[in-house]
């Protein structure tokens, strides 16, 4: 091999990583069989509250509350991680945040339709721009259902999930655009049936 292509294939995997790097944490991580098996719904417990969980390197918090009958649950999430990210929705149903100096969106809106009083159903989507005029397009409703005899635990379950990034200016035509299937399971612990402020958190 001459060194023009290794060259250009340096120059490509150098791309690839700085493209990745500005578009992380994953969009979607690598597509499985499925998920384990998850027990159905719990009646127990109640949604209304805070919830938490940390693993190395990432953590996430959910508040839930309801400011009466006639409106919808409302679902806010903040999410860290050691890679640079830390994003609060603040319970807007579309919430701007920056991750390495470049842009992104998040969008959380309970459907009230499709939800049930064991099962929340959330619309999501994350959108993010990255190097090389790249953009991500992240989706995948998420089932938020209580588990357990006492209901203090919560699972985040995203299945399917799709991820498809593009690239307006591609090193190779590959990069145009890449499209991803996976899913994505969190299991979150109760705190409080209060809406916690962060510094409260019992990590």
């Amino acid at each position: 091999m001459t060194r023009r292509p290794l060259r250009a294939l340096a120059l490509a995997l150098l791309a690839a990583c700085a493209l990745a790097a500005t578009l992380l944490p994953p969009a979607v991580g690598p597509a499985r069989a499925g998920l384990p098996e998850i027990p159905p719904p719990s009646a127990a417990g109640r949604f209304e509250g805070t919830w938490f969980r940390q693993e190395p390197g990432s953590k996430q918090v959910v508040w839930i509350r309801q400011a009466g009958r006639s409106k919808p649950p409302e679902v806010r999430l903040y999410w860290w991680t050691d890679q640079g990210l830390e994003f609060d929705s603040d319970w807007k149903t579309r919430a701007d945040f920056s991750y390495r100096g470049f842009p992104g969106r998040f969008e959380l809106a309970v459907d009230r339709k499709a939800s049930t009083p064991q099962l929340l159903v959330v619309r999501y989507r994350r959108e993010q721009h990255g190097v090389r005029a790249s953009h991500l397009v992240e989706t995948g409703d998420v089932r938020l259902q209580r588990l357990g005899d006492m209901g203090w635990e919560l699972a985040w379950v995203q299945d399917p999930m799709k991820s498809v990034v593009t690239v307006g200016d591609p090193l190779e035509p590959s990069q145009a655009r890449t499209e991803k299937d996976g899913n994505r399971l969190w299991v979150f612990q109760k705190a409080s049936h209060r809406v916690l402020p962060l510094d409260e958190i019992p990590w």
